[in-house]
C-alpha cells in the first residue's frame, strides 16, 4: 500500500496585539500642579498657584511677577529646606513644575523680588482691612437707628467718641450712656466695656442709658 505523505499546510499569519489608544498628553496636560510660593524676602508673604503639569518653571515666574517681572535679573525660584534652614535646590527656568513632587510643592520659594498677592489673597487682605460697618440702635421701641462706620481694630470706646462728637442723643459727653450688644431673647443689651475690640459681632450695637 503506498504511503501518503502530508503536504505542509502554510503557517497562519501572526496576529498583531491590539493596540490601545495612542497616548495624546491630554491627561498630563490636565493635571494641575498646587503650589505653595513663599517670598524669601518677606516669609509672611505666601502665595498658592495652580498651574497645569506641563507648565514650566519660567511660566511659573510669569504667573507671580507677570511678563516684565519675570525676566527681572536675579529672580531665582527654589526649594527651601526648612529643616536644615537651606536652598535645597534651585529650580531651571524650562523645567516642568510637575518635577516638583510630594511636600517640595508646600516649599518652593521666590528670590530676588517681593512676591505679590495673587487678585484673590489681595481681595481676601482687602476684605480683613476694610472698615466695619456697624448700626448702632438709639431706641428701638421708636425705630430709631443710625449707620457708623469704623476701622477694624477700633475700640468700643473709639466708636462712642464718634457718636458723642455727632451729639446723636442730643446729649452731649460720654458719662450717661454705654453701649451694649443685643440679645437674641430681647432682653437687656449685653453691656460692651470700651476696652472690647470691635468685630464682625458687634454689626448691630445699642445704647444703653445710664
Amino acid at each position: 500500500a503506498s504511503q501518503l505523505e502530508a503536504s505542509p499546510q502554510p503557517a497562519a499569519p501572526a496576529q498583531e496585539p491590539e493596540r490601545g489608544p495612542e497616548p495624546t498628553g491630554g491627561a498630563a496636560a490636565q493635571e494641575t500642579v498646587k503650589l505653595t510660593v513663599t517670598s524669601a524676602e518677606d516669609e509672611d508673604v505666601v502665595v498658592r498657584a495652580d498651574l497645569p503639569a506641563t507648565a514650566t518653571i519660567r511660566d511659573l515666574r510669569r504667573r507671580l511677577l507677570g511678563t516684565g517681572g519675570a525676566e527681572r535679573a536675579g529672580v531665582t525660584i527654589f526649594i527651601y529646606d526648612e529643616f536644615f534652614d537651606k536652598v535645597d535646590r534651585t529650580l531651571g527656568d524650562d523645567e516642568l513644575v510637575s518635577s516638583i513632587t510630594g511636600t517640595d510643592r508646600q516649599y518652593v520659594r521666590l528670590g530676588g523680588a517681593p512676591l505679590p498677592l495673587t487678585t484673590a489673597e489681595a481681595a481676601e487682605e482687602a476684605e480683613v482691612g476694610a472698615d466695619l460697618d456697624i448700626v448702632v440702635v438709639v431706641d428701638r421701641s421708636l425705630g430709631l437707628s443710625m449707620p457708623a462706620k469704623m476701622p477694624r481694630g477700633s475700640t468700643v470706646r473709639e466708636l462712642r467718641d464718634k457718636l458723642s462728637a455727632s451729639d446723636f442723643t442730643g446729649q452731649a459727653g460720654l458719662g450717661n450712656w454705654s453701649l451694649g450688644l443685643p440679645r437674641k431673647d430681647g432682653s437687656a443689651p449685653a453691656l460692651l466695656h470700651d476696652t472690647a475690640i470691635l468685630s464682625e459681632e458687634h454689626a448691630e450695637v445699642e445704647v444703653i442709658e445710664d
